[in-house]
């Protein structure tokens, strides 16, 4: 009996430690049990909590929230033209087009003038705080009122000389195509200001919030009033009105116009050292580079083809060069970012590959989509005349490599890198008209070598881009090091 006793109370031992030790809380006194339970919870909560703080931070989740309020807005200017097409006769159509056309040209540096100031006031944000930045957004709104208004007057008087000489044309169609141009910059401002403060969701909402308006402003006029100055004075006043709501124009009445910044406290001096005439010049001549690369292959076949051929050509790139417009959110987003964490001297290499990404994604997705539509899109009853499917494939290969160009330009000018995308593609460009020449037979033959030519742009570009950003970091590490060595 005593040995089975000794049996019993060793297996009873060994049992209660094997038991403890997968449940340790068996021996745990309930008070301390509470508190431990209680301590996993909080940190089990607060782990979830950051984890939801990181996707909500994240480019892709921003980037994609910010693609779908912008990419409607887009549908909006579509929209318009076909009503106008639907209310107005063919003579005032064909004015209406036409002042549009003017307009969308006269607004196109608009691109250029958002990342040179975006860049100014995401710097300003980084470098001081977000009251600072909004101060010179605020300063940024007044210079592009000032000196807008006086170049709208002149162009206003210019337009009303030639009309008196000549009178070929409306003179109120041409004086709200002068005011339509100006107001739209100035509410340009609204996305700069929202962009440089890293407040992605609120711009999304105010651009689809303006372009909206400006559907309703001109549908309004075109329906009430069968006219194209009645349409355009429609956009006009609906563009004032998103513009006056973020910056309270009628607050600033008191304020510097012209040159609205102060120099006497560091932000200002700071602003006005970030908006160089100089930088602004290398700016657009990179980006001008860039354009004139991005449309090479339409240029080539102007001049290359002939006139069937030429319509085939343009016709198959209409959605293809679509997506360069559709993208140009995910620099908004990805650009302002990139200059936050370089003045704070963070590491940016994290930003770009999410950034180059996501555009992959959405050019890649676009693409495909396109490419599975392409039969009836080209060859359907109510597909694009004189499309051809293969041609708008190559196009759509290219034009993916030039959304990641356009993305890697826009990472150097954020670095403040403004003379590399110019001496990059300065040599591109002049290489162009050679690589062109043997893409003389046929549509796809040309949209097989631009292609070709896209990519091979897009891996060089980025290739001695890379090698230059690797030949700064390791000349810095030796002149630290050598500054430790003394």
């Amino acid at each position: 009996m005593a040995r089975l006793a000794t049996a019993f109370a060793t297996c009873s031992t060994a049992a209660r430690r094997a038991f403890t030790s997968v449940f340790p809380f068996a021996t745990v006194p309930q008070s301390d049990l509470r508190e431990r339970l209680l301590m996993k919870i909080g940190a089990s909560v607060q782990a979830i909590r950051l984890k939801f703080a990181t996707l909500k931070g994240s480019v892709i989740r921003r980037g994609v929230g910010l693609l779908a309020l912008t990419l409607p807005a887009a549908l909006f200017n579509l929209g318009l033209s076909y009503l106008a097409s639907r209310w107005l006769g063919a003579e005032d159509f064909g004015i209406y087009y036409a002042a549009i056309t003017a307009i969308n040209i006269a607004f196109a540096p608009a691109t250029i003038l958002n990342l040179f100031f975006t860049r100014a006031v995401a710097t300003v944000g980084a470098e001081f705080d977000a009251q600072h930045a909004a101060r010179a957004s605020s300063q940024v709104f007044r210079l592009i009122v000032s000196w807008g208004a006086v170049l709208t007057a002149l162009a206003v008087v210019g337009a009303a000389a030639i009309w008196g000489i000549a009178g070929s044309f409306a003179l109120p169609v041409a004086i709200f195509v002068a005011v339509v141009v100006y107001l739209s910059y100035c509410s340009e401002v609204g996305r700069i200001a929202l962009q440089g403060a890293g407040r992605f969701l609120p711009l999304g909402v105010y651009t689809i919030a303006w372009m909206s308006l400006r559907f309703a402003g001109g549908a309004i006029g075109i329906y009430f009033f069968q006219s194209v100055w009645a349409g355009l004075a429609g956009i006009a006043i609906a563009t004032l009105i998103p513009m006056s709501v973020l910056f309270r124009p009628w607050t600033m009445f008191r304020e510097r116009y012209f040159r609205p910044w102060s120099e006497h406290d560091d932000a200002g001096r700071r602003l006005v050292s970030l908006i160089k005439l100089r930088d602004f010049a290398k700016l657009s001549v990179g980006f001008l580079l860039f354009m004139l690369i991005a449309h090479a292959d339409i240029l080539a076949a102007y001049v290359l083809l002939e006139a069937t051929q030429l319509s085939v050509y343009s016709a198959s790139s209409v959605l293809p060069k679509g997506m360069l417009v559709a993208t140009l959110p995910l620099i908004q987003l990805v650009f302002p970012l990139i200059v936050g964490e370089k003045a704070s001297a963070r590491p940016t290499i994290t930003l770009v590959v999410r950034g180059a990404v996501l555009t992959l994604a959405v050019a890649g997705a676009g693409a495909l989509v396109i490419t599975a539509l392409s039969e009836p899109l080209c060859s359907g009853p109510h597909g694009i005349a004189s499309c051809d499917s293969m041609v708008m494939r190559y196009g759509l290969i290219s034009i993916i490599a030039m959304c990641l160009l356009r993305l890697a330009i826009s990472v150097d000018y954020a670095a403040r890198n403004d003379w590399v995308p110019f001496l990059l593609m300065a040599p591109i460009v002049i290489a162009g008209p050679a690589l062109s020449a043997s893409a003389t037979s046929s549509p796809l033959a040309l949209g097989q070598s631009y292609a070709l030519f896209s990519a091979a742009t897009l891996a060089a570009y980025s290739a001695v881009s890379i090698a230059l950003r690797v030949y700064r970091i390791f000349v810095a590490r030796v002149q630290a090091s050598e500054r430790n060595a003394a």
